[in-house]
Formats: C-alpha cells, structure tokens, sequence
C-alpha cells in the first residue's frame, strides 16, 4: 500500500480545520449531537463516533442478533444517502421503532400488513431518493428474514476474498462486489441461500462501503467528496493505485468498468495515505466531514492537508 513519496493525510490539521471557524463548529455539532468541548482532536474523535462506525470498547453492550446488525447496517447507508444526517437524527427513535428495532423478521411481517408503511419510512427520510430507498430497506428486510444465516454467509465471503488479496484491500472488493456483482463473480462466490444474488440492495459500491463500515469492518469509501479532495491532493498517489485496481476488478469481481475500476483506485490510494496510527474509517469520515463543511467543491483553499510520514 505505500503511496511512494511517503505522503499522508495530517489528521491533525484536518481535525483543527473542522474546528477551527466557530459557525462551523456550531452546525457540525448541532448536525452530530457532540458537545463543543474544545479540544479538535477528542471532537473529531466523537464526530467519527457518532457515526456508528467506531467499535464499541471490549466490555460494552452486546451486539443484538446477527441479521439485526446487518439490518441496522444497511438501513443506516441507506439512511445517509444524499441528505442531511442531522435530519435523520432528530427522528431517529421514531424510525426504529416503524422498523421493529431492525428486527427484519417482525419488520417484513409488519409491511405484509400496512400498505402505507414504505411510504412513512420514505417520510421520515426525506430527499430525493425516499421511496426508492424505503423500498431498498424492505428489499433488505426479506432477504434477510429468509435467510437467518445471512450474516455468517458474508463473514465467509469476506474470508474467502481476504486470501486472494492483500491486507486491508477486502473491504473495497467487497463492497464493489455487492454494489454490481458480476454472473462469473457469482459463480466463484455464491450467494447465500435466502438470495438470489449478493447485490446489496439500492446500494453501489459507496453505500455498500458505508454499509460494511457500519458492520465495524475497517474501509476507505469512495464518496464524491473523497473522490474530490484526493484527486487535489494526492493525484500522483490515485495513479500509482490505477494498476492495481484494474487487476483487482478483472480478477476479483471479473468487471472491466470505469466506475469499479475508480471506485478500487479512490479506495486504495486514500488506504495508502492514511497514516498507521489511524484507521481507515476514521481517516474517510475526517475528510468527508472536510469536503462537505470545510473545503467545498469549487471554494477549496490551498490548505495543505498532507505531510510526510516517518520512514
């Protein structure tokens, strides 16, 4: 994974950036629900945390039933697809409670029975693209009540995949995978028996980045905003990655596409700029947060965001 030139994002200055403007500081704080304590770093560290996708510390609650997480997992990427976390938030009790504590099962049974459900949870999440991921979410409900092995099912294809490439490159294959699974693909990699295909339902590779990250399973996910800040800063990096991916797309997932191919590349170089003491979600989301309330597409500074990493 090394990026040649030993260039690595500087999680510092970008958690002071976050910080640093107070009206800023404000709406990041009123959109995440974290205290304005001060200190940028333990700030970015609850921004990152709020999300969801930092893993609880050993001792903490247990984890609910296996399909229950992966339906938590997956109606959380639904639920931040093109629009405001914050609005999510503010009805996020109300929402669990339509979808039966993500419980797929009870959730599928419910829906069988109130033809005006799908359209309530496309109410509660508003923007464009409310009903189709509504119907995404029930879409993920039956598959996962057909299949309660599901969860044990994709643990088994990420190991599967983690033996044919290199440490940390499973999460991107995967989720370009699930995102627009390939019929060859599909032959090396059955789906499990509840499904007829593993494409993740509504989901590309970015939601199905975002939803494997909700399973606390370590990615980089190549967001517009991502997409964006590291073709500014690291372009050099992104283009050291282009063989790679391309290998990993014909090989893997038996794709030739742009997009998968680009997907892979954003993915990887943004895995071989995220210094060692930080993990690869923390470092996407930190620059995410940057992109969306900080550097703004077509108002970006010269701010330099990167720095050499130690030899």
């Amino acid at each position: 994974m090394s990026n040649g030139q030993l260039k690595v994002l500087d999680i510092e200055r970008i958690s002071e950036r976050l910080f640093e403007e107070e009206r800023i500081r404000a709406k990041i704080c009123r959109d995440y629900c974290i205290e304005d304590v001060g200190d940028p770093a333990e700030m970015a560290y609850r921004l990152v945390e709020s999300i969801g996708q930092v893993r609880p510390p050993a001792g903490g609650a247990q984890a609910p039933e296996e399909n229950r997480t992966v339906f938590r997992a997956a109606v959380l990427a639904l639920a931040s697809n093109m629009r405001s976390w914050s609005r999510f938030l503010r009805c996020r009790g109300e929402f669990e409670s339509l979808l039966k504590q993500y419980d797929p099962v009870a959730f599928s049974r419910e829906v069988e029975t109130d033809c005006g459900l799908v359209r309530n949870i496309g109410d509660y999440l508003g923007g464009q693209t409310a009903l189709a991921d509504a119907n995404a979410i029930v879409k993920w409900a039956n598959i996962l009540a057909r299949d309660p092995g599901y969860f044990n099912a994709l643990n088994e294809l990420k190991s599967g995949m983690e033996a044919a490439v290199y440490d940390g490159e499973v999460v991107p294959v995967l989720a370009a995978f699930l995102g627009s699974p390939s019929k060859r693909a599909e032959i090396r990699w059955p789906p499990p028996s509840g499904a007829e295909s593993w494409k993740a339902p509504g989901m590309q590779m970015a939601l199905a980045s975002e939803f494997l990250r909700n399973l606390h399973w370590n990615g980089f996910k190549p967001d517009r905003h991502i997409k964006r800040l590291m073709g500014r800063w690291f372009p050099e990096v992104i283009e050291a990655q282009a063989g790679r991916a391309r290998d990993l797309a014909r090989r893997m997932l038996y794709r030739s596409s742009k997009d998968v191919i680009t997907g892979l590349q954003i993915s990887l170089a943004g895995m071989a700029v995220t210094p060692d003491d930080c993990s690869f979600t923390k470092a996407d989301n930190l620059v995410w947060a940057l992109g969306a309330y900080v550097e703004k597409k077509n108002s970006e500074s010269g701010e330099v965001y990167w720095k050499t990493a130690a030899a």
